[in-house]
């Protein structure tokens, strides 16, 4: 590429691995974080309230960016990471569908 041979960015070179490892994390991260926003509407869901949506999200974001970051160099804990917010995530959508049943219309 021309502006790697102007002004290198980085050493490595893009290799089919490297993309499609950085594919791969990518979209786990994604996950993660799309299980987070549904977390935190299930909070804010349970207490009727925007407010509770809002904090709950704001303190689930920031813990989880911290556990994130842990997992930058250890594909096991991301998996570990992903499969236990993909469990919280379904029994937070199981709760808000009898929650939603249960709902005078």
């Amino acid at each position: 590429m021309i502006t790697e041979s102007l002004v290198p960015i980085g050493n490595d070179i893009a290799s089919l691995g490297l993309m499609l490892t950085s594919i791969i994390y990518l979209v786990c991260y994604a996950l993660i974080a799309a299980f987070c926003g549904i977390a935190s509407s299930w909070i804010g869901f349970r207490k009727q309230s925007v407010i509770a949506t809002i904090v709950a999200s704001c303190i689930i974001m920031v813990t989880m960016c911290q556990i994130v970051a842990m997992t930058f160099f250890s594909g096991v804990a991301m998996i570990l990471l992903l499969a236990g917010m993909g469990i919280i995530t379904f029994l937070a959508v199981e709760s808000m569908l009898s929650q939603a049943r249960k709902m005078e219309i």
